[in-house]
């Protein structure tokens, strides 16, 4: 993806999601959080493992609301929205990943019943 401002290119493995500054984040399903911290590029980032090798990640949070180590149910808050280490304002990075490979969460998404492209 080139930044349309800088034109520098990144990867990225997963979707950006606009939202408000302080919007709930939510988890998917069930798991265990397994790393909170900041990742360069990311920012604020928090890690579930939903075990049997699926992983969610999610970037540039303003605030961590479940801690390490701690299980999440399915739609419990676990963070909020920020913009740390965004280039383009508040807004969410999602990736999943299934043994290290990247799944496209759009896929996942519509299949919990949400509608892409709308702001839920």
């Amino acid at each position: 993806v080139e930044h349309p401002k800088f034109h520098t290119v990144t990867f990225n493995n997963g979707i950006e999601i606009e939202a408000n500054a302080g919007a709930e984040v939510k988890s998917v399903y069930k798991g265990r959080i397994v790393y909170s911290g900041w990742f360069r590029g990311y920012g604020k980032v928090m890690i579930v493992d939903h075990g049997e090798g699926y992983y969610t990640l999610f970037a540039h949070l303003s605030k961590v609301i479940k801690d390490v180590h701690s299980i999440a149910e399915k739609d419990d808050v676990i963070a909020l929205v920020g913009d740390t280490g965004s280039l383009k304002g508040p807004l969410l990075y999602f990736e999943i990943r299934q043994k290290g490979v990247p799944l496209d969460p759009l896929n996942w998404l519509a299949y919990d019943g949400i509608k892409v492209g709308s702001k839920q």
